[in-house]
């Protein structure tokens, strides 16, 4: 075991009621993530669109459904890196698509040493923060119709359930679907991607007059063409979840299990994924567990982060484990109690998948969200996937004759250093207050508390937010971590 991991030992309950539960079987966790769902594209959390997503909704129902739930990054390896480290990005090192450099304590070891059989299927890679994680049972996108295809999703459930039966262990599952990330379904680059391949299909396909497009975008011909295959996506990845819960159901075993289900970002469109808007980072976090904790809940109160996953779980489990956990259980709002020890979430944006930095750090409450980015200076223009995009290259063309758009378009590529949000008023972020003058106070009460947050957590873009009215420190700061990046990627390739 790796050094900083220390001997877990189980706890012992002064609760009577799990006194008398310290006889039962240990507890299962079955994790199912999304790969770039939308929080509102979720019936369960507003989505509109005709039963898109019966199964997760039935999930909700059952469970607690947490409506101000937020990932830590919003792009999967650094998203999914704070799942399995309890760690901000800059703390772990997953800041970008790369491993941990330095030593962590892992979710999977600290279950391992407890005695339980772990296995993944999907997105192996961005979902072990190094290279030697320990799942007992490992597939990944080409064993799983390329992450799509939800048959092959239950048949794995099923033999891993088996195995962890088998050995005498309860089991810790991660099932990643690759749905809906891109490319999405019906597109050309899904039938490249494919090939020959049969192409996974949506148990309903959905047509233009049928969906509806994201607040945060405009609604013309392109964008909407994108939008009718993601939300196809959306239904196919819907599919996998009802396949892999009726896995469990058929185990036995639900009964006996935490299920948690969660996005690991928003969708891959403009002002969505790899930023740091609410869009961007709110999850649909579902969790549904045995009787012993309360059930059918929605939850308007709490604010949760993905840092608290990995001190939930070991919390909920009887587990202690030494280690520098950014996150904090959750556990008592599962008893039904309340929990103020978060009143705002902190997230964070580096690189994209193409080793682009753009560093953005953002603060967020119920209602106001401030954003800062370095990287807005010297005509520096945004780049992420979702420019290659039919929707992205919509707006580009109609931003010539439409100066809404064209507003937009600006926006998206040049940003501004900073960005204040009244999510009350408009939870689509689309007009910036940073300068307005009603607003100033709290503005000046956000960015202090992001400036807090970065002091306590050691960030690096601590020292860019002390000068960010300094372009000569911003243009020094943004080439060193862009030099960063290049570093680790190249680093990780060896």
């Amino acid at each position: 075991m790796r050094k900083g991991l220390v001997t877990i030992i189980a706890l012992l309950s002064v609760s009577s009621t799990l006194a008398v539960e310290s006889d039962k079987k240990k507890l299962n966790v079955l994790l199912i993530t999304a790969d770039d769902l939308n929080c509102n594209s979720v019936g369960a959390y507003g989505c509109e669109i005709q039963n898109i997503t019966p199964n997760i909704d039935r999930l909700a129902h059952e469970g607690i459904q947490f409506m101000n739930a937020h990932v830590a990054s919003a792009v999967s390896q650094p998203s999914r890196g704070a799942l399995a480290t309890g760690r901000y990005p800059h703390c772990s090192g997953i800041e970008g698509f790369y491993h941990a450099e330095k030593p962590q304590v892992e979710i999977v070891e600290v279950l391992k040493e407890a005695g339980y059989y772990c296995g993944i299927v999907g997105k192996l890679e961005h979902s072990s923060p190094t290279f030697t994680t320990p799942w007992d049972y490992r597939k990944d996108f080409l064993d799983l119709g390329m992450g799509r295809d939800a048959r092959i999703y239950k048949r794995e459930v099923d033999i891993m359930i088996k195995n962890a039966k088998k050995d005498g262990k309860p089991f810790y599952l991660m099932v990643n679907s690759h749905d809906p990330h891109r490319p999405f379904y019906g597109s050309m680059e899904e039938q490249n991607m494919f090939g020959k391949k049969e192409i996974p299909q949506p148990s309903y396909i959905y047509t233009s007059d049928e969906v509806i497009v994201p607040g945060f975008l405009p609604d013309i011909s392109g964008v909407r063409d994108e939008i009718v295959q993601y939300f196809n996506s959306v239904k196919r990845l819907d599919d996998t979840v009802g396949a892999v819960l009726k896995a469990l159901d058929d185990s036995g075993e639900k009964q006996n299990t935490i299920v948690i289900f969660l996005s690991d970002n928003g969708m891959s469109e403009p002002f969505s994924k790899t930023n740091c808007y609410y869009q961007s980072t709110r999850t649909p976090l579902i969790v549904y567990a045995p009787e012993r904790f309360v059930s059918k809940v929605v939850d308007t109160e709490h604010l949760i982060s993905t840092v608290d996953f990995f001190p939930t779980i070991v919390d909920l489990l009887g587990l202690s484990v030494d280690a520098d956990f950014d996150g904090t259980s959750f556990k008592p709002i599962l008893e039904g109690k309340k929990q103020l020890y978060r009143t705002y979430v902190f997230t964070e944006f580096q690189s994209t998948s193409a080793e682009k930095t753009f560093i953005m750090r953002a603060v967020l409450g119920k209602r106001f969200a401030y954003i800062f980015n370095p990287w807005a200076i010297d005509s520096t223009i945004f780049q992420n996937e979702a420019r290659g995009g039919m929707a992205f290259q919509a707006m580009e063309n109609n931003a010539i004759h439409d100066k809404k758009i064209k507003d937009r378009v600006m926006m998206h590529d040049y940003r501004c250093i900073e960005e204040f949000y009244d999510l009350g008023k408009d939870p689509n972020s689309l007009v910036n207050l940073i300068f307005h003058p009603a607003y100033k106070d709290t503005i000046l009460h956000y960015r202090n508390l992001l400036m807090d947050h970065l002091k306590i957590t050691d960030d690096p873009a601590m020292k860019a937010l002390e000068n960010k009215d300094d372009k000569e420190f911003l243009r020094l700061f943004n080439k060193d971590r862009q030099e960063y990046v290049w570093k680790r990627h190249k680093k990780n390739k060896k």
